[in-house]
This record gives structure tokens, C-alpha cells and sequence, in this order.
């Protein structure tokens, strides 16, 4: 059951019976309140039906206090009442969501290691949102941003396929002289780096990050003289020979991969690591000793 099915199911159709009510004791029709909510006019009168106490008892069973529950059918109402629609549907989805959200958090076991104060929060999306972060503010970053923009692919614990890698839904680029980016962290969000790293990991286990770099000469040498290992594909003529160099180069175990890139791909830097730690280390060191 995900949260939406909580909000679907159990929240959503006693808040609107407590809402359709409440509207209904501040004097407004039926055929009002069912344009309101967009349902029909015998939905409405069904809801009507059933005594008001018995969508608030439900509620409260559920472990929301009767006060809570209260404030948010008066604040919806009141929207509605003065015709704000545009307000009771962004708040509307606030609260059903906060309410699934609270009820998972407190009924589903298996998600209780993710409720932080009766939010979910998946800590390996916080840990890779504390490495942007902590990445963007590193002066002459954007010297190593290819021009199409550089992600970051994470593997949390035994991911094994592309649904399990965490990256960003956008990218990180460059910005008068500066590196922003756009997007939010999220499960599958990058195919390319993605299947780079799954593909890596058949191979090495260890290595649980990928980040693209531009490829340029000293980046590569200075990887180089860490005593990374470097392994050079490339150029392809189409993304199939891609593909298949890129299978080739990860079952020699390298830490970076500097492709020529080809026909529809630029050229590349893919800097491979442990961990956070470890891709931080080499940034930094390349940083130091490479950028002028």
C-alpha cells in the first residue's frame, strides 16, 4: 500500500463526509457543494446520510486528535465558503497527504525506520542531498562541467538494477561562473549514469557512486597520478557501440572512464567511487592540483 492509497482510502472519504457536512451546516446547497468538490449532487446527499459523528469517530480511531481534525474541516470549508478554490486544492493536498503520511508512519511497521516526527524520509536521499549541497559550494567547480551538465548516480546498500540508483531529475551546470542545479534526488532518475553504474557494479561491488566530468587532458592525468585507474573508450558511432565499449572498459575494474564520446554523445569523464567520501577526495585533489 503506498501513501496515495492511505489518502485514497482511509483519509480522504471521511475528511470529505466531515466536509460535505460542515458545508451543508453553513447553508449551502447540495448542488453547490457537489460543484465545489466536483462529485454529484446524490454523492453529496449519500454523504449527508450518515451521521456526521460516525466521519469523525473513524478519524479519531485512526489516532488524529478530534481538535485536529476540526481545524482542518473548518480551514477547508472556510475556502470554499468564500469561493478560494485555488487555496482549498493546494491545501487540501497538504493535508491529506501530511494524514497518509502520518497514518503509514504510524501503522506500517516496515516504514517506521523512515518517520522522522511522522514524515517519511528516506535517509539515503538526505545523505545524497548533504553531498550536492556540500559539492556546489566548492570554488571552480564549474571548470569540471561538460557542457551538457553533470549528474550524480548513487547506489544505497545492494542496488542491482536502475529503479534502485538514486541521481538527480536534472542536472548540475554551469552558471556565470558558478554550478546550480535543477531537479530533486529520486529513485531511477538517471538512465545514463544509472545503467553506467549497475554495469560497474557487476564487476566491482564496491563501487556505489558515479559522477560525469568534462573530459578534459589534466583531469584525466591527474586521476592518473592519484593512482586511479584509467581505462579510454571511445569514439562510437552510434549509442549501441557505446554501450558495448562501456561493457568492456567496466570489466576491468577502472575509477574513471574517459570517453571520446561519438555520434549524439559528448565526450565524457565517468569518475567512479566507493563512496561520497572517497568522490569528494578526488574532486578536491583535481580542484588543487589542476584548476587555474
Amino acid at each position: 500500500m503506498i501513501i496515495h492509497d492511505i489518502a485514497s482510502k482511509k483519509i480522504l472519504p471521511h475528511l470529505r463526509g466531515l466536509l460535505i457536512h460542515e458545508l451543508h451546516r453553513r447553508n449551502i446547497s447540495q448542488h453547490r457543494i457537489s460543484k465545489l468538490l466536483g462529485v454529484s449532487q446524490p454523492l453529496v446527499n449519500k454523504y449527508l446520510s450518515k451521521p456526521y459523528t460516525g466521519y469523525k469517530e473513524k478519524l479519531v480511531a485512526m489516532g488524529f486528535s478530534e481538535d485536529e481534525i476540526l481545524y482542518v474541516v473548518n480551514n477547508l470549508a472556510s475556502y470554499l465558503e468564500k469561493g478560494d478554490v485555488l487555496r482549498f486544492v493546494i491545501v487540501s493536498n497538504y493535508y491529506v497527504n501530511e494524514l497518509a503520511t502520518r497514518y503509514a508512519c504510524r501503522h506500517l511497521y516496515w516504514l517506521r525506520e523512515f518517520c522522522v516526527k511522522g514524515s517519511l524520509v528516506d535517509p539515503f536521499i538526505d545523505e545524497y542531498k548533504d553531498f550536492v549541497n556540500k559539492l556546489l559550494s566548492k570554488p571552480m567547480l564549474y571548470k569540471l562541467i561538460p557542457e551538457v551538465g553533470t549528474n550524480i548516480a548513487y547506489a544505497p546498500r545492494e542496488a542491482v538494477d536502475l529503479g534502485e540508483v538514486i541521481a538527480l531529475t536534472g542536472r548540475i551546470v554551469r552558471l556565470d561562473g558558478e554550478v546550480a542545479y535543477a531537479g530533486e534526488p529520486m529513485y531511477g532518475a538517471s538512465r545514463h549514469l544509472a545503467r553506467i553504474l549497475v554495469l560497474a557494479r557487476k564487476y566491482n561491488r564496491g563501487k556505489r557512486v558515479v559522477m560525469n566530468l568534462a573530459n578534459l587532458p589534466w583531469i584525466s592525468e591527474l586521476s592518473a597520478r592519484m593512482g586511479l585507474k584509467v581505462v579510454e573508450t571511445g569514439p562510437h558511432d552510434s549509442q549501441d557501440s557505446f554501450w558495448r565499449a562501456v561493457g568492456e572498459a567496466v570489466a576491468q575494474k577502472p575509477d574513471v572512464i574517459v570517453d571520446q564520446g561519438g555520434k549524439g554523445l559528448e565526450p565524457n569523464i565517468y569518475l567512479l567511487a566507493r563512496d561520497f567520501v572517497e568522490l569528494e577526495n578526488v574532486l578536491d585533489y583535481i580542484l588543487q592540483h589542476g584548476v587555474v
